[in-house]
């Protein structure tokens, strides 16, 4: 969609325009290298399009040569890629450019790199480099580097491969060619993950993906994989899993089996590490049936080449005997060519003056009404991303909302589990872990249905659904729900119930905010500390104070709280350890926000704090967006 205006105006206007087809050109190989490699088929689209625009077998034809070779290399198709680049390089010698001869013998290296020939590879790619220095060409040198340390590195040969990989980033920090730099970081980290410099490799690992606005969608699936099998070695499974499914999805979309092949089994050496043997099953198949799928068009890429090179020989053969034919034919055919040709400009000339005289008021008319339609269907597709940008928002906050929500009690239930497995109980001890069992998967049960019943009703965007609540009734459930951590960490929770107190709110967004406010408050107090619960109302506010004996902050904590976006998460250990993500004093600030309540924090280190917030009271209702 994104390039249906340019298509459709290159069409309707190749024939008549063409003092502007190069510039037009120019813009399409522009965007076909922008997404080669994220959209590759989607370029090869565009790349047909071009020849038939622009079937000149000058410059701009070879810069779409060479793009539709890198492609074909990029996707395995070495056969194809291997002819677009020795037609390249013929080409470019015409045109006797020493730059694109460079770019074309680079080109014939991949191919022997992908075939597994290296030490040939590695001869084609100096050829391109020496190529380059003699042309004066030194923006060209960072691509041949880089091929070359990859050819090392696959020969075990980890030190030339870094040795090259460093001449390679160097170069392309100074001719600012940022795809190049980008693949050397890659490569710098993968050779230094074989030789197990863990913390070398997650460096450079980190720095692809630290510039996202940079990296392609092939450089960011590769460095997140990197990150997946240092965690692996560093035995931290978990880790290795979430990058392995971020560099996956982004795998996949691209369809790159070799990427998939290789990721899928990171995944299931994690899973089955992580005792995740039901997924590690999974992703073992996947890794076979991708590895399956590599060998057998392995195995057609060897016999399509072996074909090449026999039909190659045999056109050689053909060409050489229809090259004596045509010259016979030649001087004979000459005189009427040249003739025919005259009388055919000449008549073509007069054509063309007449058409394009009664055409040009016509396509003058046909690009205006194009522009206006393109003009109106840009405006409905922001919309529409926009509206699919805030389901989006409200699809990830939803749940995060119910991941964070219930990480808390599904714990508690854990540890009851834990230490039902862990110690010898006596009949009295086991009838009081199963009534606190029963209890605590009563409330939690409770907690989802309202959760669920909160989220299903937000799934066609986060909105707000204001009601009147009694706020004290709202604050004694949800004091239900954390009893169980309140005991563990022999915790007591005084509530100072007020009378009916009546806000204005909804209901999911406060009991989601008085849980988050009560866990914080939980969490950071030490054992045998006390939490008090209590309220004061004003004419049109009523506020509920939590305060805590724990261990407080400094003012520069809370002004990082107070300070940051309702996007960004600030998280610390608690008093027994506990970790936390951050996301709970942010869904507080959210949630506060839409209901129209103000949210503040007192706390002195060492002392404890106390997190207030104020609604709106029922009487005096107000407009929540």
């Amino acid at each position: 969609m994104k390039y249906t205006f340019l298509l459709s105006l290159l069409i309707s206007t190749s024939f008549n325009a063409p003092a502007k087809e190069n510039g037009k050109i120019d813009s399409l190989i522009q965007i076909i290298n922008e997404i080669r490699y994220d959209q590759p088929d989607s370029s090869l689209k565009l790349i047909r399009l071009a020849y038939q625009l622009h079937p000149s077998k000058d410059s701009r034809y070879a810069a779409l040569l060479f793009s539709e070779a890198a492609i074909r290399y990029i996707r395995g198709d070495y056969v194809t890629s291997q002819n677009k680049y020795i037609e390249l390089y013929q080409l470019y010698d015409s045109l006797n450019d020493q730059k694109g001869l460079a770019k074309a013998l680079n080109g014939r290296g991949l191919i022997y790199l992908g075939r597994e020939l290296y030490p040939e590879a590695i001869s084609m790619f100096r050829k391109a480099a020496t190529t380059n220095l003699k042309s004066g060409n030194e923006s060209g040198l960072p691509t041949n580097y880089l091929n070359i340390g990859i050819c090392y590195s696959k020969l075990d040969k980890h030190e030339e491969a870094l040795s090259y990989f460093h001449q390679s980033l160097n170069l392309a920090e100074k001719s600012n060619n940022s795809l190049i730099h980008l693949m050397g970081l890659n490569q710098l980290g993968k050779v230094h993950l074989l030789k197990q410099n863990y913390d070398s490799a997650s460096f450079y690992f980190s720095k692809v993906l630290s510039d996202s606005s940079k990296a392609n969608q092939w450089e960011k699936s590769f460095a997140l994989l990197g990150q997946s099998e240092i965690a692996y070695g560093r035995k931290d499974y978990d880790l290795s899993i979430k990058k392995g499914l971020e560099a996956f999805e982004i795998a996949h979309e691209l369809n790159v089996k070799w990427d998939l092949a290789r990721i899928a089994e990171t995944l299931s050496k994690a899973y089955e590490a992580n005792n995740q043997l039901k997924a590690a099953l999974k992703f073992h198949k996947q890794y076979k049936s991708y590895n399956d799928s590599l060998l057998n068009e392995a195995k057609n890429r060897e016999i399509n080449w072996a074909e090449l090179q026999q039909s190659r020989a045999e056109n050689d053969k053909l060409s050489n005997e229809k090259a004596l034919l045509d010259a016979r034919a030649s001087m004979s055919q000459l005189i009427i060519i040249i003739l025919s040709v005259i009388i055919l400009l000449l008549a073509l000339i007069t054509f063309l003056f007449r058409k394009n005289a009664q055409q040009k008021v016509k396509y003058n008319h046909h690009l205006n009404l194009l522009n206006q339609q393109t003009v109106h269907q840009k405006i409905q597709i922001e919309e529409q991303n926009t509206a699919l940008n805030e389901l989006n928002n409200s699809k990830n906050r939803l749940f995060s909302i119910l991941a964070h929500d219930l990480k808390s009690p599904l714990l508690s239930i854990q540890q009851l589990l834990d230490l039902n497995q862990k110690s010898k109980l006596s009949e009295t001890n086991m009838n009081e872990l199963l009534i606190m069992l029963s209890k605590q998967v009563h409330n939690v049960n409770k907690m989802l249905n309202d959760l669920l019943s909160w989220a299903n009703s937000q799934m066609d965007g986060m909105t707000t659904r204001p009601e009147t609540l009694n706020l004290t009734d709202l604050t004694k459930e949800v004091l239900h729900s954390v009893e169980y951590v309140a005991e563990e960490k022999q915790i007591k929770i005084e509530h100072q119930e007020s009378d009916i107190i009546k806000i204005y709110a909804d209901v999911g967004h406060i009991k989601i905010i008085l849980l988050n406010l009560l866990n914080n408050a939980l969490k950071f107090t030490n054992k045998n500390g006390v939490i008090k619960v209590h309220y004061s109302e004003s004419e049109k506010e009523a506020t509920i104070y939590i305060q805590d004996n724990g261990i407080g902050m400094e003012s520069s904590t809370i002004d990082i709280l107070m300070g940051i976006d309702n996007k960004t998460t600030y998280s610390r250990t608690g008093t027994s350890e506990e970790m936390g993500t951050g996301l709970g004093l942010l869904l507080v600030k959210q949630f506060a926000h839409y209901n129209n309540a103000q949210f503040h924090i007192k706390s002195k280190e060492g002392e404890g704090s106390t997190f207030s917030i104020s609604f709106p009271k029922a009487l005096h209702q107000q407009t929540i967006q």
